[in-house]
């Protein structure tokens, strides 16, 4: 608890500062500026507008960056000229910004972008496997796998990241600690052999790979934090109580980036791996006691914890209660694994093109079907802050379950 409370301290610290820089963009609303910036994120095209979010920024060429975010939205056709570490500066009116951006610009002119150097190899790689993908499978198919591989809605079609958020799915397509869990238990399963600190090693090589491919999102950043905090555990021969796992994480996590906490990726992480730590095993304990638990329920529990946690915050965010959403995740989730294994592997042989494109196609009627339904999502106001009481008879659910199973999460949490 002290130091979740310290976290949160650092971060009130860190948000004055940031502040500062805040402050000097919004002072320039109105006005026709010269803006430079680092593209933090890969560049999305949503209808004919390209958009990126740009950080790091300065004003009319100076050398004094400033801690603040701004969001442009470029014509589509500049697509190809900008990608993911290019340093690009813009001329044009400044507008207010919006959520955690300090301005807005649209379609102002662009009159350089400058290419990292060294080269960002990790987004050259990306960039290669996704065209690779996308030539095998197709635009649409590509689109979610790579969605559930990369955390990638770039390549999403405006439909088909509609489609996502009215069945409720969103938290699917952001990176998370299921990602760079499959990572990690594979560097354990083939250094742990040799010796534990090879295995350590070995295990944040490929979790620095992995976050520099996908980009250190705010979702990514949750998930590496940690994966990092559980094998520092491992090492030690300890385990983590969830409980101080999640405030350890959240208290670092806001220290360096209190702006993550307003945002979409980052919550919905958050949100679906503390249904796994917390929810999960008391729905386990609860219909199986002491028994091992099926296969089935292996499945499907995961998925129910995690969406109920994520209730609220999609609902938040994106205005819709997903009636059918719960059902639809329970259908997709337990073949989202092998279907980021067949991706992989079909880059290498593309004959398994075949099965990936079967599998893909089934998780896209999915999604279709349900979004079909006229009922199956019921339009509410976003941005609402009483939609968090929804937290609360899940709060009863919890301590019910709790008091029924007298669980205790040392036990089942293994780092």
């Amino acid at each position: 608890m002290c130091a979740f409370l310290a976290g949160i301290f650092l971060g009130f610290w860190r948000v004055s500062w940031q502040n500062q820089g805040f402050s000097i963009v919004q002072e320039r609303i109105g006005q026709n500026i010269i803006l430079s910036g680092t593209v933090a994120s890969p560049p999305e095209t949503k209808e004919k507008d390209l958009r990126i979010v740009i950080e790091a920024i300065s004003f009319n060429y100076s050398t004094s960056i400033l801690k603040s975010q701004v969001y442009v939205m470029l014509p589509a056709g500049t697509k190809d000229e900008i990608t993911r570490s290019d340093r690009v500066t813009f001329a044009g009116v400044l507008e207010a910004g919006f959520g955690n951006y300090a301005g807005f610009l649209y379609r102002p002119q662009l009159i350089s972008v400058q290419k990292p150097r060294p080269p960002d190899v990790a987004w050259e790689i990306r960039t290669w496997f996704s065209g690779r993908i996308k030539n095998i499978l197709g635009s649409k198919q590509a689109g979610l796998a790579l969605g559930y591989l990369f955390g990638d809605k770039t390549l999403l079609s405006s439909e088909l990241d509609e489609e996502i958020k009215i069945v409720g799915l969103s938290h699917l397509i952001v990176t998370s600690g299921f990602h760079l869990g499959i990572i990690v238990s594979l560097a354990r399963k083939i250094f742990g052999r040799l010796s534990r600190q090879l295995a350590i090693v070995g295990s944040v090589a490929l979790i620095l790979a992995f976050t520099a491919i996908t980009g250190f999102s705010a979702s990514m950043s949750r998930a590496g934090l940690v994966a990092s905090l559980s094998l520092l555990a491992w090492l030690v021969g300890r385990k983590f109580h969830p409980m101080r796992l999640i405030l350890y994480s959240a208290a670092i996590t806001i220290m360096l980036r209190p702006e993550y906490l307003t945002n979409v990726g980052f919550l919905l992480s958050f949100a679906a791996y503390a249904g796994i730590i917390f929810v999960m095993p008391l729905l386990e304990k609860y219909f199986y006691g002491s028994r091992p638990m099926s296969k089935i329920a292996g499945a499907f529990f995961p998925t129910i914890a995690a969406q109920l946690l994520c209730l609220p915050i999609s609902i938040f965010f994106f205005g819709r209660m997903p009636v059918v959403g719960l059902l639809a995740g329970i259908i997709i989730s337990p073949s989202i694994a092998l279907v980021m294994a067949l991706t992989i592997c079909t880059a290498i042989m593309p004959i398994l093109a075949i099965f990936t494109r079967a599998l893909i196609e089934f998780h896209l009627g999915v999604i279709d079907f349900f979004a079909s339904i006229p009922w199956g999502s019921a339009e509410l106001s976003s941005g609402q802050p009483q939609i968090f009481l929804i937290y609360l008879p899940i709060l009863v659910l919890l301590i019910y379950l709790f008091w029924r199973t007298d669980h205790r999460y040392r036990h089942w949490l293994k780092p």
